[in-house]
């Protein structure tokens, strides 16, 4: 018996669909906030909220109110130090301005050094709601830096692109500030964003512990003898080549430079300083990557990518997820 087209076409149309790769709709979350949409106070709040977060803030506070003269800063933060080294303050200037160009920039300086916290900062940290990336803002932050460096000052930026950066690991302060919706369109939900953070803690806890391990001995040349570089080393005195200080306790080297170069005689010690001072600043919680940089330019040769070769030859030996460190 003849079959009916019709039927034969219809009973196709029913049949399951064959497989077949889709692609997936990219829905890419947002990476900036809206920070001009605050007023200016809230925006002053949201940066104390945030300089807050840091765990090695002790205190983070807003100085004096509208209307009274704040010497170029909004808020001042007292930072813990691991030494005996006096305190030192970060202080914020924060600016929810529009069209925030180079002659803004130098102003926000020129106010904050003419008033007393300048002698008191280690570091000045200029808030902005705008993006400073233009060339033109970023030739006079070039500029500024090097003018608050010979006032032994680091300068930091934190404009609205490195603000929106650093928000997105803190949900709870973008749903205080933008709501509930920006913090599901900008945010990667609360469990992965957990998730994330425990997996990178558990990997940096078991890095610092092997560099511990690592620096924990030092050897007295010519008597191979490993003694404990904690116990028995005998502190060290270093002479500085700046206008500030003619010589410190080399412990502290860290707290008052951001970067330092150790200079010495073959036999004088630079190897075994840098161990103690990372075994210290491993200690207290600060993550230290060592490598010698004959090492790390070998293999930069033959990989082109000097990040992945510093991590490659820092973390030689540390079996882990290196690119959580």
């Amino acid at each position: 018996m003849e079959q009916n087209p019709k039927n034969n076409i219809l009973r196709k149309l029913e049949e399951a669909p064959e497989a077949q790769d889709i692609r997936p709709p990219v829905r890419t979350k947002l990476q900036n906030l809206p920070f001009e949409e605050l007023t200016w106070e809230n925006f002053e709040k949201l940066c104390l909220r945030l300089i807050k977060k840091n765990p090695n803030v002790i205190d983070g506070r807003m100085y004096g109110k509208r209307g009274d003269n704040q010497e170029g800063i909004d808020i001042y933060a007292e930072y813990q130090s691991s030494s005996a080294v006096e305190k030192s303050f970060y202080t914020y200037q924060c600016k929810r301005e529009k069209k925030f160009g180079p002659s803004k920039i130098e102003a926000a300086i020129t106010k904050f050094l003419e008033g007393s916290w300048a002698s008191k900062t280690r570091c000045f940290v200029l808030c902005t709601q705008e993006s400073l990336k233009s060339k033109e803002r970023e030739d006079e932050v070039v500029k500024q830096r090097e003018r608050l460096k010979r006032e032994s000052i680091d300068l930091k930026i934190s404009d609205c692109d490195a603000l929106s950066t650093e928000l997105k690991s803190h949900p709870d302060i973008i749903t205080d500030f933008f709501g509930q919706a920006w913090t599901t369109a900008f945010c990667e939900p609360p469990e992965v964003t957990s998730k994330c953070h425990e997996n990178r803690k558990k990997t940096l806890d078991r890095y610092r512990s092997w560099i511990l391990e690592r620096t924990s001995q030092y050897t007295i040349p010519f008597l191979s003898v490993e003694l404990s570089i904690a116990e028995d080393l005998v502190p060290r005195t270093l002479k500085c080549l700046d206008h500030k200080h003619q010589s410190i306790e080399g412990e502290i080297i860290a707290e008052l430079y951001q970067y330092s170069v150790l200079i010495g005689e073959s036999g004088s010690g630079k190897s075994t300083f840098l161990k103690l001072l990372a075994h210290q600043l491993t200690s207290i919680g600060k993550t230290v990557v060592i490598a010698r940089l004959s090492d790390v330019v070998r293999s930069y040769k033959s990989s082109g990518n000097f990040h992945n070769s510093l991590l490659e030859i820092s973390t030689d030996g540390v079996k882990d997820d290196r690119t959580l460190i």
